[in-house]
């Protein structure tokens, strides 16, 4: 018998089998292995792949998203308010003017403001003018998550338009008036810090 076995190794050669996980989708495959060895598992590389989630894992292999943990609405993943980005010291330009049936008129400053925290979770101060005293003008706004500005307060009843640009960018115009006389202004700043 250990002839036959010795003869056989010499003709077909006497090789291990490699065994192991011969699933590709499986966590722990074997590339190198030819016969399945019931070792394949596939939770140890399943997690969640979804960029907009605080746990996101791009070593993950196996999609698992309803392991997603996310922020809460107008926070970040560290329970920070979003509205934080915007918060800080800016350089202004303020462009205004008015009309009327007799005149007409504008006017072009440059300020250093500020926005600050509102009195809601949505809302910001933002200095929208300076005064020759040099006093700031502080007008509260909402902010929407993405940095779409809206004069809830409608202190520009007619036209009123704003928004964020990232987080260092800032634009803002607005107009009221009646027939016989109109106002405007647009205001566009750039974060200093």
């Amino acid at each position: 018998m250990k002839k036959a076995i010795l003869i056989l190794c010499v003709f077909i050669g006497c090789e291990n089998i490699e065994t192991g996980c011969i699933y590709p989708d499986a966590c722990n495959y074997n590339s190198d292995a030819l016969e399945d060895d019931g070792s394949c598992e596939y939770e140890s590389c399943a997690g969640c792949l979804d960029t907009n989630a605080c746990n996101y894992n791009p070593a993950s292999i196996i999609e698992n998203n309803t392991t997603c943990v996310y922020p809460e609405p107008w926070f970040d993943c560290n329970g920070i308010s979003i509205l934080n980005q915007y918060v800080g010291e800016w350089l202004f330009t303020r462009i205004s003017g008015y009309s009327n049936p007799y005149e007409s008129g504008s006017n072009e400053i440059t300020y250093t403001g500020i926005i600050s925290l509102g009195t809601n979770f949505n809302k910001l101060y933002i200095s929208t003018n300076q005064y020759s005293n040099g006093e700031l003008l502080l007008e509260e706004f909402l902010v929407n998550e993405n940095g779409e500005i809206e004069d809830f307060q409608y202190i520009y009843y007619y036209n009123f338009n704003g928004y964020f640009t990232g987080d260092s960018l800032v634009y803002l115009t607005g107009a009221n008036g009646s027939p016989f006389q109109q106002s405007y202004f647009t205001c566009y700043g750039q974060k200093i810090n």
